[in-house]
């Protein structure tokens, strides 16, 4: 097993745009970096536990997910949407304080509803898929924790490069007009996501 190869994976697998990339800027932008960090675990760590069902029971689960996939999505959608919902609620109701949503503290769940939005995200599922070649096949439970834990690294430090980079940026989003654009923005992409789910049931 190529360590530096399944390192590549997992930064490959968090450098993927998707809901999960745009949460972290936007938490790493209106919460700052501690919460962006907290995020980021609680993502790669979802990359683990993805990585040790495909090392131990391979295609039969992962695959098995794919065979409900439009449940699946339908449920993403909701998910997402609801999530989109929130951080403009968020973010209008910051704006109408007129006080900046980078001094808002988290609420605690960040590390939680994290790792449960990227359990059931179905853009994660459907990248393991396309790596799962890489990640059947290791006997020991040594090689099965060497393999989850490069992974986890590999995500965990893509996921870091998104949430410093958003909140190196975040002097550009120093007044309240430019925090609410942000969210918007955020969530907007993240409503996207939400329909894209949608529609992939109706095809």
């Amino acid at each position: 097993m190529n360590i530096f190869k399944v390192y590549f994976i997992g930064l490959t697998i968090a450098l993927t745009i998707g809901p999960i990339s745009l949460l972290i800027a936007q938490r790493a932008i209106t919460k700052g970096m501690k919460c962006a960090i907290v995020t980021s675990l609680g993502v790669a760590l979802a990359d683990f536990t993805f990585a040790i069902v495909a090392c131990t029971v391979g295609a039969s689960v992962l695959l098995f997910v794919e065979k409900y996939d439009r449940s699946v999505h339908v449920f993403s959608g909701i998910v997402l949407l609801g999530l989109a919902l929130y951080i403009s609620y968020g973010a209008l109701k910051a704006y109408q304080k007129k006080i900046q949503s980078s001094a808002a503290k988290g609420s605690g769940n960040d590390f939680i509803s994290a790792y449960a939005l990227t359990i059931h995200n179905p853009m994660t599922v459907a990248v393991f898929l396309g790596f799962l070649s890489f990640m059947t096949g290791i006997q020991s439970i040594g090689g099965v924790l060497l393999f989850a834990f490069c992974l986890f690294l590999g995500s965990l430090t893509g996921q870091l490069i998104i949430g410093l980079t958003a909140w190196i940026l975040r002097g550009f989003f120093q007044n309240p007009k430019s925090i609410l654009a942000l969210n918007m923005i955020s969530a907007i992409g993240i409503t996207a996501f939400a329909l894209g789910s949608f529609l992939k049931v109706l095809n």
